[in-house]
């Protein structure tokens, strides 16, 4: 097959479980951040090992991690992945007729991981919603469509979320997204301070993102009070009888946090995007 399987990576040790998932023998890329202990494991194992620019920067090691792909195609894992057997080569299937490919996401939960079956929940209805976007992880492609979506990958400048905008190029530009619910790839546990942090980290890169023109300020204070009006309007509080106040109530807490990243950084976007894209020169 002429796919590479990308694996993101920072510290963490659960990068070894992913690698022994993949099921085919395709060649392996791990982009790992500066400074990781890891780094002596992986090459040991005869992964190849990039060393991508900056921490904390997801975009950066996406496109450290594409940059050394030999093949014509790739997919985009996280080293908190595990891939399910047959998982690549249904993948690589989608990517004859396809652009783009999107495996479906299966958000494990524990009794050991705080609120990790509402998290679960809560991720599953953004990362597995049809059409499929392009997020990752569980992301394959052509290379080749970095022509038409502006001649790069990931934006660095968004150092968080930038799959987003990176889905939304690959919609102006009209590819398409191949979607196989039977390519399963199966996410950690995620904690709720892990959720919350995240969304955090989201406010954040949306603000960058507003910021450098690339969409809308849909968060600003006159936009929220025309949504809060009309909600108001409809008496439609954004709470659903259908779902369990757990849920509703992470879910609502996760806005929070986004909104909370997104005004801290409304205060001086100038400085967290020199931060963003500080080190990430090649």
């Amino acid at each position: 097959m002429d796919i590479t399987v990308v694996i993101v990576c920072g510290y963490d040790s659960r990068v070894l479980d992913c690698i022994s998932s993949v099921d085919v023998p395709v060649p392996i890329v791990v982009s790992l951040v500066p400074g990781s202990n890891l780094e002596r494991v992986l090459r040991d194992k005869g992964v190849e090992v990039v060393i991508s620019g900056a921490i904390g920067n997801y975009s950066v090691s996406c496109n450290y991690g594409l940059a050394a792909v030999k093949t014509s195609q790739a997919m985009i894992v996280d080293s908190d992945c595990v891939l399910e057997k047959g998982c690549i080569e249904r993948i690589a299937t989608i990517l004859e007729e396809y652009p783009l490919a999107r495996a479906a996401i299966s958000f494990q939960f524990s009794p050991n991981v705080i609120a990790s079956q509402w998290t679960a929940r809560l991720r599953d209805g953004v990362n597995n919603r049809q059409p499929a976007p392009a997020y990752t992880p569980g992301l394959g492609m052509r290379l080749s469509i970095v022509k038409q979506i502006g001649g790069y990958f990931l934006d660095e400048r968004i150092f968080w979320g930038g799959d987003s905008e990176f889905s939304h190029r690959v919609e102006r530009a009209g590819l398409s997204v191949g979607y196989d619910s039977q390519a399963i790839v199966h996410h950690a546990p995620i904690s709720l301070w892990h959720e919350l942090h995240s969304g955090y980290k989201f406010g954040k890169g949306s603000c960058i993102q507003s910021y450098l023109g690339l969409r809308p300020a849909y968060e600003s204070p006159p936009r929220l009070m025309r949504s809060l009006l009309s909600r108001v309007r409809r008496r439609n509080h954004g709470f659903s009888k259908d779902k369990p106040w757990q849920l509703e109530l992470l879910h609502a807490s996760w806005w929070f946090a986004y909104y909370a990243g997104y005004y801290a950084t409304a205060i001086s976007p100038r400085s967290s995007l020199s931060v963003s894209t500080m080190d990430t020169k090649r």
